[in-house]
This record gives C-alpha cells, structure tokens and sequence, in this order.
C-alpha cells in the first residue's frame, strides 16, 4: 500500500508563493475558506478534481509531486511487474499505438 500523500505543505506553499489569502483561493475554487485551511492543516485529503483545478490554477504538473512522494521501492516494484506484463502481452496478445502515440498493451486471460 502507498504511503498518504501529505498535500497540506504544498498548497499552503502555492498560495504563499502567489500572494493569495485562503479566501481568494476559496474563491477561485468555488469553495470555502474552511474547506482550504482544512486542506492545508491535512484534515482533509483533496478530490482528483481539487488536484486538478490547483494544477491549472498554478500551471505546475502535480505528478512530479506525487512521484517524489512514492518511495523508490514501489517504483522498482512497478517498473518490473509492468516491464512482466508487457512480455506477456507481446507472447500471447498484441499491442496498438493510441492517437497521442502512446503504446497500450493488452493482454487476454485464459479461461
């Protein structure tokens, strides 16, 4: 299981650094101040439409965060599964390129 992500750090850090008050911030974000401090104090962990409004509020990628939160030990564990299944499904199924000419690999489970 992943270690929690603390988010509170970063986004008091972000609206510092951008000389905005939690009010402002609640604004732009069509939420309340408390709702921010929450955030910010970690007694509230952000929904995936949160993280995404402050990514586009701060023009920062959020996933150079979350990577640098993820101890090496599940990378390496990742990489090697994924590099595992990319075999598999190179033997026994087959791969295609998407329009963002990324590679998606599938792979069909016998019965």
């Amino acid at each position: 299981m992943y270690p929690k992500i603390f988010w509170g750090a970063l986004f008091k850090a972000l609206r510092e650094s951008n000389d905005l008050s939690q009010r402002e911030l609640a604004d732009l974000l069509h939420t309340s101040r408390q709702e921010i401090s929450n955030l910010e104090r970690g007694r509230k962990h952000p929904t995936p439409e949160l993280v995404h409004a402050f990514s586009n509020i701060y023009d920062i990628n959020l996933m150079d965060y979350i990577e640098q939160c993820i101890p090496k030990n599940y990378k390496d564990e990742q990489l090697s599964f994924k590099k595992k299944m990319r075999s598999k499904a190179r033997k026994k199924s087959g791969c295609f390129l998407t329009k963002n000419k990324t590679t998606v690999f599938f792979y069909q489970w016998k019965r």
